[in-house]
C-alpha cells in the first residue's frame, strides 16, 4: 500500500475490525455451504492515507483470523503505485491461512493454503488527500482457479465501480446456485452471461489448456466465456519480452522443475504474478509441488526461520515480489541458505545496452542498479533452433499472444514429457498386472535402481557435457535432485490417483471437453 511519496502506510487491525460485521446477516438468500464450495469471501478494502487500510465491507460474514485478515489487505494493494495511472490492475496472491473456523471445501489443492483474487483500482477525487482514492476488490477462495476467478472480480468491477454490497450478494447468490465444482465441462451463469468452464481432473492433467468445442449458441442476447480454470494468467508475448534474454526460460524451468528459490522482481503486483503463474504452467504436466507465492509484499512476510525473526528463510519457490528493499532481505538471508535465481522482469522505461539475442548470456546483460547478477548454470543444453523461432516471433506484429503462448507451452510441455520418459519406463518394471487393474507398487521405487536404469537406457533430453560420460555425469545429477524435490512426490501421486480412478472421471470422454481431437494452447 503506498503512502505520500510512496512511504509503507502501517495498518493497526484494530483500525478495521470494526467493519467486518457490519453487514452480518443471519440468513442469506442463498446457500451458504453451496457458495463454499467454490470460494469464501468478497472482501472490499479502502486505503486510508491516515490509518492505513480499511475493510469496507465483507461478504458473506467470514470469521477469518486476525492475521489472515491482515494479510489479505496488505495483499490486495500493490506496493508502489503511480497517482497518474487510472487503470485497473487485477493479480493474484497465495497465502497459508490460519482460519481453522472457516469450513470450505477443498479437492486437489492443499487445504492449509487460499487464495486471493485482487482487482486494484484507483480514482481522482479533489475531495480527499493526495486527490486519488484507492480501492481493491478481492475474492477469497480454497481453489486455485485464477481465470475464473479474475474473470468474476473484473465483470463485478465493470457493472459498478464502487463495488456495491447490493452486486456482491447477487454475484453470491448466482455462484451459490452452481452446484460444486465438477471435473469436465460446466456451464454456470454469472450477472447475465453464461461462463463454459472447465475443470480438469487435476491442475497439471496433460490434457488442461486444450481448446474445445463448446456447444452451439443460438441466444444472441447472452454473453458466452470460454474458461479453463488451470491455464496460466498473462501473455508470453509480453512476459517474455521482459525478461533480460529468453533463452533465461530454460533456467527458470529447471529451477521450478526442481522446486529450487527463484525470486520474480517486477515493477508491479500484475507482472510478476502471471510471470509466476507461467513459469509453473512450463513443467506441465509435471504438476508443481513447492510452495509458490504470486506475490508477496514486505508486509505480509514470509515464514521466518526462529519466533525473533533475525531473517527470513526462503523456502518459496518461485515468489513474486515488487519491492527491491525485500529482495535485499531475501538474498542477505540466502547466503546463509541457499541463494535464489532472480528473475528480473524490467519495465518499459528501462534501457538496455545491449539488444536482446538469444545466445547472449544473462550474466552478461545490464541489471536495475545495486542489483547483482545470477549463476546461471544450467544442467540441460538449449534447444537454438527453439529460441531463433521464438524470437523471430516476438519480433513479428502479425504474432498473436495465443500463438506465442502455444508455441513456448508446446515446446516446454514436450521437454517435460521426455523428461518423465525414463521415470515412467522405470516405474513400468514395478506395476502388478492383474485381471482387475494395472497398479504401479509406488512403495517399491528406488532411486538406486532407477539411476542404473536411466544409465543402460538413457534418456532423450540434452544435457550438458563435452564427452558422453560428462553428459551421463549431468542427467544423473538432476534426475537425483529431482527425484528428492517436492515435485517428484506429486507427480507419483497424481499418477496414483488417476490410474486408481474410472476412465469416464479422468476425462476421457470428448463431451466433457478433453477428448483426444482437441487442439493445444
Amino acid at each position: 500500500m503506498a503512502g505520500e511519496n510512496g512511504s509503507l502506510v502501517s495498518s493497526d487491525i484494530s483500525s478495521y475490525t470494526a467493519a467486518l460485521y457490519a453487514n452480518e446477516l443471519k440468513e442469506y438468500p442463498f446457500n451458504l455451504d453451496t457458495l463454499r464450495k467454490w470460494m469464501i469471501a468478497f472482501v472490499v478494502c479502502d486505503f486510508n492515507v491516515d490509518i492505513g487500510v480499511e475493510v469496507e465491507y465483507m461478504f458473506p460474514s467470514t470469521n477469518f483470523s486476525p492475521a489472515d485478515l491482515q494479510t489479505i489487505c496488505f495483499s490486495s494493494f500493490p506496493e508502489r503505485t503511480n497517482s497518474d495511472t487510472t487503470e485497473d490492475s487485477a493479480f493474484h496472491f497465495r497465502f497459508r491461512h490460519s482460519s481453522p473456523d472457516v469450513l470450505c471445501q477443498t479437492t486437489n489443492e492443499d487445504p492449509t493454503y487460499w487464495y486471493g483474487f485482487c482487482l486494484f483500482r484507483q480514482q481522482r477525487d479533489t475531495a480527499v488527500k493526495r486527490n486519488y482514492r484507492q480501492k481493491s476488490l478481492v475474492l477469497v477462495s480454497q481453489h486455485d482457479y485464477a481465470p475464473l476467478f479474475a474473470y468474476l472480480i473484473k465483470t463485478i468491477s465493470l457493472l459498478d465501480f464502487e463495488v456495491s454490497p447490493t452486486l456482491i450478494e447477487s454475484a453470491c447468490s448466482n455462484i451459490a446456485a452452481w452446484g460444486p465444482p465438477e471435473v469436465g465441462l460446466q456451464e454456470l451463469p454469472f450477472l447475465g452471461s453464461l461462463l463454459d468452464v472447465h475443470i480438469p481432473p487435476h491442475p497439471a492433467f496433460p490434457l488442461q489448456g486444450l481448446v474445445t468445442a463448446t456447444p452451439s449458441r443460438t441466444d444472441i442476447r447472452v454473453e458466452y466465456k470460454e474458461i479453463h480454470t488451470s491455464e496460466p494468467m498473462g501473455s508470453w508475448t509480453r512476459l517474455a519480452n521482459l525478461l533480460n534474454s529468453i533463452s533465461e526460460l530454460y533456467i527458470i524451468f529447471e529451477r521450478v522443475l526442481l522446486s529450487d528459490p527463484m525470486v520474480v522482481l517486477a515493477d508491479d503486483p500484475t507482472t510478476c504474478s502471471e510471470f509466476v503463474s507461467a513459469a509453473v504452467d512450463l513443467i506441465r504436466p509435471i504438476p508443481f509441488g513447492g510452495d509458490c507465492r504470486p506475490y508477496l509484499t514486505m508486509q505480509s512476510g514470509v515464514e521466518c526461520q526462529t519466533p525473533g525473526c533475525p531473517g527470513l528463510e526462503l523456502t518459496v519457490a518461485p515468489l513474486g515480489i515488487t519491492n527491491p528493499f525485500f529482495l535485499k532481505r531475501l538474498l542477505s538471508n540466502g547466503k546463509e541458505n541457499k541463494t535464489p535465481y532472480v528473475v528480473y522482469l524490467a519495465g518499459p522505461e528501462v534501457k538496455r545496452k545491449y539488444h536482446l539475442h538469444f545466445y547472449s548470456s544473462v550474466t552478461e546483460r545490464d541489471h536495475p542498479n545495486n542489483m547483482i547478477a545470477n549463476d546461471a548454470k544450467t544442467f540441460m543444453e538449449k534447444d537454438h533452433e527453439f529460441l531463433r523461432m521464438l524470437e523471430s516471433q516476438l519480433k513479428d506484429p502479425r504474432t498473436t499472444p495465443l500463438e506465442c503462448g502455444r508455441f513456448i507451452r508446446r515446446h516446454f510441455a514436450h521437454l517435460a514429457a521426455m523428461f518423465l520418459a525414463p521415470l515412467n519406463r522405470y516405474l513400468a518394471t514395478l506395476t502388478s498386472t492383474s485381471s482387475d487393474s494395472n497398479i504401479t507398487d509406488i512403495a517399491g521405487f528406488s532411486e538406486g535402481d532407477f539411476l542404473a536404469s536411466l544409465s543402460k537406457h538413457g534418456c532423450s533430453v540434452q544435457f550438458k557435457g563435452k564427452t558422453g560420460y560428462h553428459r551421463h555425469r549431468t542427467a544423473e545429477a538432476f534426475y537425483r535432485k529431482f527425484c528428492r524435490s517436492p515435485s517428484f512426490f506429486r507427480w507419483l501421486e497424481m499418477k496414483m490417483r488417476l490410474q486408481q480412478e474410472p476412465l469416464e472421471v479422468i476425462g476421457a470422454s470428448p463431451v466433457n471437453g478433453y477428448g483426444e481431437k482437441a487442439e493445444q494452447h
